[in-house]
């Protein structure tokens, strides 16, 4: 049993082939449409005029919304077909639309089967210049195999791990403070609106295509799953919560609660010169993390000049787990003497569907800290990802608290480049399988032949 890919993406092409005709006759129409209404506006027939402006929004609607709707409707009918695909996957009899893409992705992946791409590009985050709270907005574009990527939309476990392609062509995406410490939200514990650009009727609709206003968010502070990742709470130096690996409390490790980033103090690691390793972890408990989904973990870190000697690693550990490329926070001993007042660091860390026994995360200096130097870390939170829009943020609390109104603001663009990821994005919110480096195995021609 298999799919027939040449066949189905053929048939999928020829659709999406009229659809793209039909977007550029919407093009087409909309240029006319202007230049009808600059003719009769110098020509003063404004009895005419008054008409003509309603008439071309109906035909442009007929056109993107009526008539593209039913080419998707006749592609959703193509990949529900009971005999060439959900017997084919196998599914059962009446199986769902997203069911059908699930497995549809999976079959691609085991028959080593991928689209053209596109690319997902966001940009720097800006902070507002009015704004009063000092922390920070943290956004990323890899997808997890849990989390709908969408209000309303699907998540799908062959996502884990991949970019996202599923944002709009381009928008800017602000989220706005809307509940501070002095109205109700503990400090923190901010709560955020979301909203990118506005979102039409339709997934052709010519007047917009954003995505629109997302769901509440809250600072990842209030939220986070550690206990005590502030470092506020100490007995005799050992951070409360946390476990001594590996030095000394009161000699390599300290409660410092003098120079703390926020709060009551700060986690404080000093080098003697001869400690290879000076680590604290902390156990997660069962049930804390969801195997499969996304978080970030972030914190504020102060090294200080003359480090010449020592890499700080923040990452998770246990039995037969290993975190991918970029899924831990490193410092080496360049960047701990370059960062002498605090600096925030974080990495969006995807689980694993099987998570180990004996997880924990660890907070470790190895490579022996130079002698009499100190590296500080406070405010670690752990915080699972909010998504909108197919990209993900996280938003992490500074030394000032938010206030209402505080607000950031980024750019997020798509470039559109695989004709059926395009289409799959738009019609569905859902993208399969891809390549962006010219290699894929089905090709965009068949959209275009």
């Amino acid at each position: 049993m298999a799919i027939g890919y040449t066949n189905l993406f053929e048939d999928l092409g020829e659709i999406v082939e009229f659809m793209n005709h039909l977007i550029a006759e919407d093009t087409t129409i909309a240029g006319l449409g202007t230049e009808l209404q600059t003719e009769l506006s110098g020509n003063t027939m404004w009895k005419v005029l008054a008409d003509t402006p309603s008439l071309i929004d109906q035909i442009r609607d007929t056109i993107t919304i009526d008539f593209i709707g039913r080419l998707i409707d006749l592609m959703t009918d193509r990949l529900q077909d009971q005999v060439t695909i959900i017997d084919e996957l196998p599914l059962p009899a009446g199986a769902s639309l997203e069911e059908i893409w699930t497995e549809l992705a999976r079959a691609m992946i085991d028959d080593s089967e991928t689209i053209n791409g596109s690319v997902v590009t966001v940009g720097a985050v800006s902070a507002d210049a009015g704004n009063v709270g000092n922390g920070v907005v943290l956004t990323t574009k890899v997808l997890d195999g849990v989390t709908p990527p969408w209000v309303g939309g699907s998540a799908d476990r062959n996502y884990l791990g991949v970019d996202s392609e599923l944002a709009v062509a381009s928008e800017t995406m602000t989220l706005t403070c809307e509940t501070d410490s002095e109205w109700g939200a503990a400090e923190g514990g901010e709560e955020w609106s979301q909203v990118g650009a506005r979102a039409g009727s339709a997934p052709y609709d010519w007047r917009s295509e954003g995505s629109g206003k997302g769901p509440p968010i809250q600072t990842a502070n209030a939220e986070s799953l550690l206990s005590n990742g502030e470092f506020d709470l100490f007995t005799s130096n050992v951070p409360d919560d946390w476990d001594v690996d590996s030095g000394t409390a009161g000699t390599h490790i300290l409660k410092d609660d003098s120079n703390q980033f926020e709060g009551d103090a700060a986690l404080q690691y000093v080098g003697d010169g001869a400690a290879a390793n000076i680590q604290v972890s902390q156990a997660i408990a069962d049930g804390t993390l969801q195997p499969g989904k996304q978080y970030c973990i972030a914190c504020w870190v102060q090294g200080e000049a003359g480090i010449a000697g020592g890499l700080l690693e923040i990452e998770f550990e246990g039995t037969g787990y290993t975190p991918g490329s970029g899924e831990s926070i490193q410092l080496n001993a360049a960047a701990l003497a370059a960062q002498t007042t605090y600096g925030i660091e974080y990495a969006f860390v995807t689980m694993p569907w099987t998570l180990p026994d004996d997880f924990k995360l660890i907070v470790k200096v190895s490579g022996t800290l130079t002698n009499a130097k100190n590296v500080r870390v406070d405010r670690l939170v752990l915080s699972p990802v909010h998504w909108h829009g197919g990209v993900g943020c996280v938003v992490v609390a500074g030394d000032t608290p938010f206030l209402v109104g505080d607000r950031f603001t980024w750019d997020v663009s798509n470039s559109d480049a695989g004709a059926f990821q395009t289409v799959f994005r738009r019609a569905y919110r859902r993208q399969l399988p891809s390549n962006t480096a010219g290699a894929e195995t089905i090709s965009d021609a068949l959209a275009s032949d």
